[in-house]
């Protein structure tokens, strides 16, 4: 039988919930989180419908035991909708996780770390480097020890310097599916052409990076709140 810590943990978008549940059986992770996928509808130009996204997870995580983890439904450069979306959720059997969004209100970020016992960050995607960095090391100074889930903060030099709870990124499946470009090959990041992909490579990457990061926290981040 295959060791549970060599299988990944996924987060899974609510606009591919039927694909999910189709071939949920055939996925072989060790647990997964589920997101609004409020960028995909955005991209789209179709709206999520909360009550449907609530009473798919609120059925999935009676179903599921390995769904860990639900964020709330982000309404895109309108945190008070988000909030209020957050507290829908909750109040319809749904401890969600809300999302604070790199540019909003501190206020907001500090709000969320006292009234939620898990918070997202995000929006940080087009920033690089330091820049990352610095916003990092201010959100961990004003809500750490909290419970962090860090939306597209997957670089190593991250999960090595702050304590995240838990990250996810697309670049994993991007890199390779898109521009052939595969970390696990080595710090050259190669670029190889080919027709058919195997991210089996990636996955064990990425899942050497958190074995580290486990490693390094462990003290500091308990299994359960």
């Amino acid at each position: 039988m295959e060791d549970r810590e060599t299988q990944p943990a996924v987060l899974m978008g609510f606009p591919y919930a039927d694909t999910w549940k189709k071939h949920r059986a055939r996925f072989k992770v060790r647990s997964w989180a589920l997101d609004s996928g409020a960028v995909t509808a955005a991209n789209s130009g179709e709206p999520i419908d909360l009550a449907g996204y609530t009473a798919f997870a609120r059925d999935m995580k009676a179903s599921d035991p390995t769904l860990e983890d639900v964020f709330a439904l982000d309404m895109m450069g309108d945190w008070r909708a988000s909030l209020r979306n957050a507290e829908w959720m909750w109040k319809h059997g749904v401890e969600a996780i809300p999302c604070w969004h790199a540019g909003e209100p501190e206020a907001v970020l500090v709000g969320l770390a006292r009234d939620y016992p898990k918070i997202a960050v995000g929006g940080s995607w087009k920033m690089r480097g330091p820049a990352r960095i610095r916003l990092v090391e201010q959100i961990f100074a004003r809500i750490w020890p909290k419970r962090i889930h860090g939306f597209g903060m997957s670089e190593e030099a991250l999960l090595m310097k702050f304590p995240f709870h838990s990250v996810d990124a697309s670049s994993w499946q991007l890199g390779p599916m898109k521009f052939r470009q595969f970390k696990g090959l080595g710090k050259a990041n190669l670029r190889v052409p080919c027709k058919t992909i195997d991210l089996r490579g990636e996955v064990d990457h990425y899942l050497a990076i958190e074995a580290r990061a486990r490693a390094q926290w462990a003290r500091l981040i308990p299994e359960k709140p």
